[in-house]
């Protein structure tokens, strides 16, 4: 389809349904029976959000926040003849296991205010000859109703090519949020110097140094990438060859917590270079103002929680076909699944009210 809503391109390929065996919607459990088994740890999460919109729109700037305490779903799907997860096993390789860790941090602020102070940050922190490249400030594309962006992106360049970093800073106040460092890729291919262990301390030490103030307990949370489960109708013949992962640096994701609750916008990352251990990548939270986060001694259980989202986003029956790779499962799945035609929302944990996110600022 064009900019103009033209369709310019269209193809189909329809299956041949009399070739394959599609599960009957009458040998589906009964929901009554799914629901029994989905009241666990991981399929509702609870989170503070420090500034969760009042009302979503474009006007996002002008759009007021507050803190809450809410439940989420997991949106899994649930196997309708087993009532297992859809995908579970590669779900849970992704991520894993969140550990926590205490900060004493110092809230010291990065601050650039101009083309020069930036090239001196960037010396600073990466140790780069910023004298031998060039910086340049990208201008994103505004919509019409787009006001100028709060934010300014910053890319500089070496003149050999072998050296790009990336500094996204505060427009009106010029404090630094995030940046990242990018070298000869040759040199991720080589075997890590520094052990993980060693990694954390450098990161852990980097957000004591520049972490808010106000951030004392944080949990951490690592990707993973572990080999998933691969289904039985797949023709393993027919996989690509593995390659080692030439990942060339340790990352660590950080998230605050409050009362032993992770706070869901509240979060600090740390790229850790495999052959330095020097920090060539992160991101830190900037809040708008100070929140006081509501207490969360009494609170619906999740058990209630479930009950409600169930009231408002009913799950419903519907097949869905699974892909590995580029190989298409022989049948489709009958699953169970979260009926979200009406929307997404979540439940005020406080008061047990299901909250609708509006998609505009109309919608409310």
């Amino acid at each position: 389809m064009d900019s103009f809503g033209h369709i310019t391109n269209y193809s189909y390929t329809p299956v041949d349904l009399d070739t394959v065996k599609i599960p009957k919607p009458d040998t589906a459990l009964p929901i009554e029976e799914v629901k029994k088994n989905i009241t666990t740890a991981d399929n509702i999460i609870l989170n503070y959000v420090e500034e969760q919109p009042k009302k979503d729109g474009r006007d996002s700037e002008n759009i007021k926040t507050k803190p809450v305490l809410r439940y989420d779903l997991n949106d899994f799907g649930y196997n309708a003849q087993t009532g297992k997860k859809v995908n579970e096993k590669k779900r849970a390789s992704l991520q894993s296991k969140p550990t926590k860790t205490t900060l004493h941090p110092k809230g010291q602020k990065l601050i650039v205010r101009s083309e020069e102070e930036v090239k001196q940050l960037l010396t600073k922190l990466f140790d780069i000859n910023s004298a031998a490249g060039t910086l340049h400030v990208e201008r994103p594309f505004n919509f019409p109703w787009q006001k100028e962006r709060p934010y300014l992106n910053y890319r500089f360049n070496t003149e050999d090519g072998q050296v790009t970093a990336y500094i996204t800073t505060d427009r009106k106040t010029g404090q630094v949020y995030s940046a990242s460092l990018y070298t000869n890729e040759e040199q991720k291919k080589q075997a890590a110097k520094i052990t993980e262990e060693q990694a954390f301390t450098v990161a852990r030490d980097f957000l004591e140094t520049y972490a808010d103030s106000g951030t004392t307990e944080l949990e951490l949370q690592q990707n993973i990438l572990e080999e998933s489960e691969i289904p039985s109708w797949v023709d393993k013949s027919k996989l690509p060859e593995k390659t080692d992962d030439q990942n060339g640096t340790y990352q660590f994701y950080f998230t605050k917590l409050h009362q032993g609750i992770p706070v869901q916008d509240h979060s600090y990352q740390v790229g850790i270079d495999k052959q330095t251990g020097k920090v060539v990548s992160f991101y830190l939270f900037t809040p708008l103002e100070k929140v006081e986060l509501p207490d969360s001694q009494t609170i619906v259980t999740k058990e209630q929680a479930l009950l409600i989202f169930i009231k408002h986003r009913p799950l419903k029956l519907k097949y869905i076909w699974p892909w590995y790779m580029d190989q298409q499962a022989p049948a489709p799945l009958l699953v169970y699944t979260w009926d979200n035609s009406d929307g997404f929302g979540y439940v005020d944990a406080l008061t047990g009210d299901y909250i609708k996110e509006p998609i505009d600022q109309e919608d409310e």
